[in-house]
């Protein structure tokens, strides 16, 4: 287990079961923790207001719209949240976008317990975690894309695939951040 001075975990699904099951989990994982869930955006966004909240793990299909669309309100009520993004969908794009929102990892909804470990570990370090497929997926992506791909597409890529943000990026290689989105949204074109 992981001694987290703060203990208050949001868990944002609309099939209980599987909240329940990821909260589980992480009673292994977290010491002494306080679990409040909603399975609903607006209802996450009133608990979000109302208490303060250290971890959100966020179901990216909800009844009342996407995950990804909720970060940045998450970030704005609550900037030391750390965010957790759950989908089944393993779109890079969609990695992207979230990366960029500020959320801490992505999580597709077949992760084994060991991933939600991982996951917690790296989080909880400064890390970003992505799922194991998704770095599979962008590793795959750069063998064969390696033809194709600039320089600064590949620099890029790789600093994707080892889980920076935007700006971070835009900082390591010198570039404007304005070019560095460009470049992201024209790799996130070449994977659809």
């Amino acid at each position: 287990g992981i001694a987290m001075a703060a203990n208050k975990v949001l868990l944002i699904d609309d099939h209980p079961l599987y909240a329940q099951a990821i909260a589980e989990v992480l009673k292994t994982l977290i010491h002494n923790c306080d679990f409040i869930f909603a399975t609903s955006l607006e209802q996450a966004q009133s608990l979000i207001q109302s208490h303060s909240i250290d971890l959100i793990f966020l179901d990216q299909n909800l009844s009342d719209g996407k995950g990804s669309f909720f970060i940045n309100t998450i970030k704005t009520l609550s900037p030391k949240s750390l965010i957790v993004l759950m989908s089944g969908e393993k779109s890079l794009a969609l990695v992207s976008d979230i990366l960029s929102a500020g959320a801490a990892g992505f999580l597709s909804k077949d992760a084994t317990k060991k991933d939600i470990e991982l996951c917690i570990n790296t989080i909880f370090s400064g890390g970003i975690y992505l799922s194991k497929t998704l770095v599979l997926e962008l590793r795959n992506f750069k063998k064969k894309a390696r033809v194709k791909l600039s320089d600064k597409q590949s620099n890029i890529l790789l600093f994707i695939s080892e889980g920076y943000t935007n700006p971070e990026i835009a900082e390591a290689l010198s570039l404007p951040l304005n070019t560095v989105k460009n470049v992201v949204a024209q790799l996130m074109a070449l994977f659809d």
